[in-house]
């Protein structure tokens, strides 16, 4: 006989012993008690199973998120009730007003759930020891400490857990959202706190970062205490400011609406007592890491100063100059930006200030910053020699230009018209945003002028200055403790001592000829065998 049809056959059994007995309602109603304490005890289970969220169309996306998520493994219910059976209930008795919105239709589609700190923290999921102490995260690469979050006061505000860890963004269900650390660290940066520094999240960088044919060591900066930031800028974007329309999205009591500029209210209102994501007030901070060298603020002003300091920008990248392949200055290569060498306020009256703006300059102060004391004497130095070249080729382009027989040579007449472009270019924009260029610009126009007919007599009359010459590293070099060129160097398998061809007066130019920065080649080694006979051949 199968199962079903003894099933039913003592059930007809029981109904018949109940009708027979003189108890027969209380028996019923024991039976009905019963009945429904299985049938609530098996809902009760159920209800605490995630599949049970799932069955409510609006938590499917949440569902999903959960099931790609690291918590995967944990009941819904274990982190959004807290721990105790009294909480436990009033957790399933909002779970049934949920379901009466649903069944009623009065249900809204943003759900709003808060985990509370004790339901991370209960036993068999995070202790609190075991966030103790700085972490490194290995998906953000950033240093983190749970202490100086959990157990003090930042700005005024008490976090907790899902400040950070998110519980409400569907594609990250409870991972960390940056943008709620971004807008803590950076939304106070003008008030310069502690904050905003780069070493509370970073690690300094252990390994030489080379560039070109130069070479960078954070270490030798951070030492002499320079900020990332003047390196590193344009590293965030957005303002993270609450706008009052957006509390319309929750609140449309007007009274509420009134507290909008108390900000300790509403903070303890909204994130210390009710967990609100900071996101849901709050405009987002991007923060992003950038080694690329930052636009200026052209595009900014534009509209109305047009290419304004448009020239400083190109000479400092090396371009624009006439009839020289010229390169980016040792700091262009590095992304360093105006603002890292401009730093020094031009006006410190606040009233001032909000009238006329704000302008920043900069100084060979500012150099020594980085560099240290022997920069000084280098700009002093540079300055000095690239005056006397720009002096040299002023005189030497009027003379070129007022003479007679060239006045409808066209090729010359286009030649000393490069030349004034380049003197008024290096002029304009100061040579010292890329020294090496400047001088190589200068360097052509006396090359080109020499060419020209009638004007060497001219020229006997003035003295040129050292910059002009073919190896001129030491205007820059002598001030900056760099030994150019190396006492000895390997070439053609054998050792070659700089210093015994010095002794013997010979120019560098004699052995070699020179192109871009750090580049001296060897002219044609007959050069070499006029004195080494047979040691070198082609």
């Amino acid at each position: 006989m199968k199962f079903s049809e003894n099933l039913v056959r003592l059930f007809k059994r029981l109904i018949r012993w109940i009708y027979r007995s003189k108890y027969k309602l209380m028996l019923l109603t024991i039976i009905i008690f019963v009945i429904l304490a299985v049938i609530a005890v098996a809902m009760f289970k159920y209800s605490s199973n995630p599949k049970f969220c799932k069955s409510c169309h609006v938590m499917e996306p949440y569902y999903k998120s959960w099931k790609k998520s690291s918590h995967k493994a944990i009941p819904c219910v274990d982190c959004h009730l807290e721990p105790g059976l009294i909480n436990t209930f009033k957790g399933k008795w909002l779970a049934i007003k949920q379901i009466a919105t649903v069944l009623t239709g009065t249900y809204g589609s943003k759900i709003y759930a808060k985990i509370s700190d004790v339901s991370c923290l209960r036993s068999g999921c995070h202790s609190e020891k075991s966030l103790s102490g700085k972490i490194k995260s290995s998906r953000y690469n950033m240093l983190f400490n749970h202490d100086t979050h959990l157990s003090q006061m930042r700005h005024g505000i008490k976090l907790s857990c899902t400040s950070c860890h998110s519980q409400t963004i569907i594609s990250s269900h409870i991972n960390v959202t940056v943008s709620a650390c971004f807008l803590c660290h950076f939304k106070r940066e003008a008030e310069k706190t502690s904050t905003g520094s780069c070493s509370i999240c970073h690690d300094t960088p252990d390994t030489s970062i080379i560039k070109g044919q130069y070479t960078i060591i954070h270490n030798d900066f951070l030492k002499n205490d320079i900020e990332c930031m003047r390196c590193h800028v344009d590293v965030k974007s957005g303002s993270g400011n609450a706008t009052k329309d957006k509390c319309y999205n929750c609140h449309n009591q007007p009274e509420k609406i009134d507290k909008f500029n108390d900000t300790e209210f509403i903070h303890i209102n909204h994130v210390t007592a009710h967990k609100v994501d900071c996101g849901r007030c709050h405009n987002e901070i991007a923060h992003k890491f950038n080694t690329e060298l930052a636009k200026t603020q052209h595009e900014m002003c534009s509209s109305c100063h047009i290419k304004t300091h448009f020239s400083q920008s190109l000479f400092y990248a090396g371009i624009g100059g006439k009839g020289v392949t010229g390169e980016p200055d040792p700091m262009h290569t590095f992304g360093i930006s105006c603002s890292g060498c401009h730093t020094d306020r031009k006006l410190n009256d606040e009233t001032h200030i909000a009238i006329k703006g704000q302008t920043f300059t900069s100084s060979a102060l500012v150099c020594t910053s980085c560099h240290r004391e022997k920069y000084t004497k280098f700009v002093s130095s540079f300055n000095s020699e690239l005056t006397k070249m720009i002096e040299y080729i002023q005189v030497k382009t009027k003379t070129s230009a007022s003479l007679q027989d060239i006045q409808t040579d066209q090729t010359t007449r286009k030649l000393i018209k490069e030349c004034e472009f380049n003197l008024d270019y290096v002029k304009t924009v100061k040579g010292i945003h890329n020294p090496f260029y400047a001088i190589q610009l200068l360097k052509v126009c006396d090359k080109n002028l020499e060419g020209i007919p009638d004007l060497n007599d001219e020229e006997m009359k003035l003295q040129k200055p050292e910059g002009f010459l073919e190896y001129n590293c030491g205007i820059c070099h002598s001030h900056l403790e760099v030994q150019m060129p190396p006492d000895k160097v390997k070439f053609k398998g054998k050792e070659m001592s700089h210093k015994d061809h010095a002794e013997l007066d010979l120019n560098c130019s004699f052995c070699h000829k020179f192109g871009r920065h750090k580049e001296a080649l060897i002219k044609d080694l007959k050069a070499c065998s006029k004195c080494h006979e047979n040691d070198f051949k082609d």
